[in-house]
């Protein structure tokens, strides 16, 4: 097996490594973000539980002419906040965390040991689209406002048709369940975010895929400084690789060129992009 083999076969195998060690980062924001929907949803309770008829026909009507009211919107405002402020600073840590690592990781297997700071590369990756033309702070709102929107139907709703506090909150935090041998929310707007059972939600996949994105802005501006002007796109090949991905699996490009693809392609994207010369 040839030198190059032995180093595309490392980068192969640390993106994976880099895959799992995404868990521990979406294992945390989870836990944070179901502790701070079970205050939203406590706060929620007391208010809702609170309102007089007059009140609650202002709401459903988005409406917010009373101190009550006004408080109620002032529980999903904080809850956004929480969303689309306190977490993305969480994961900043671990994103600055991952792409120094990154930079130093590729250098030295190159044979280098280039010093990029990691804050300017997670600096940089937020400049330039995560996936689908969204940006870096894109993902985190929309993932924000969704859920307070959604959470915010369900409330206007269940007040029309009659429902009880109770079985309003339930259908934002879910209802708890036991799965397997630990107990969980499930059935909720909020459940969908952290995820059922073994189905992966909301918050793993946008964790990932910007760590993806970070990792490739590392790998990318760490190649550059090597002085690599070409380069290629690879795959990691099995059963869960996308079609479109196995497609660009080893093509070239010379920096600079315009129609080079950066992974992510799609959430939950595996592929990398490495330097090489002319040749491939």
């Amino acid at each position: 097996m040839t030198i190059e083999q032995n180093m595309l076969d490392a980068l192969i195998q640390h993106q994976v490594y880099s895959y799992r060690a995404s868990t521990k980062v979406v294992n945390e924001l989870n836990a944070d973000f179901v502790s701070a929907t079970n205050s939203f949803s406590n706060t929620l309770r007391d208010l809702l539980d609170s309102l007089t008829d007059a009140e609650k026909e202002a709401l459903t009507q988005g409406k917010y002419t009373t101190d009550t009211l006004r408080e109620v919107k002032a529980a999903f405002d904080e809850w956004y906040n929480f969303m689309y402020v306190s977490m993305p600073e969480t994961f900043a840590v671990s994103a600055v965390a991952l792409a120094t690592y990154e930079a130093l990781y590729v250098s030295k297997l190159y044979g280098e040991e280039v010093e990029l700071s990691g804050t300017k590369i997670l600096a940089n990756a937020k400049k330039t689209p995560v996936i689908g033309g969204q940006l870096y702070d894109d993902i985190w709102r929309t993932l924000a406002t969704s859920t307070r929107e959604k959470a915010l139907y369900a409330v206007r709703d269940g007040i029309d048709q009659g429902l009880t506090t109770a079985q309003i909150v339930n259908q934002i935090r879910g209802t708890r369940t036991k799965v397997g041998d630990k107990y969980q929310y499930v059935g909720g707007i909020a459940s969908d975010l952290v995820g059922e059972g073994t189905k992966k939600g909301a918050i793993d996949a946008a964790v990932r895929t910007i760590r993806s994105h970070v990792a490739t802005t590392a790998t990318n501006d760490t190649f550059e400084a090597l002085g690599f002007d070409y380069v290629k796109f690879v795959s990691t090949l099995d059963g869960r690789t996308t079609k479109g991905c196995a497609n660009l699996d080893q093509t070239v490009w010379k920096r600079g060129d315009k129609s080079i693809v950066y992974p992510p392609r799609h959430y939950n994207c595996r592929s990398i992009l490495i330097g090489v010369n002319k040749d491939g």
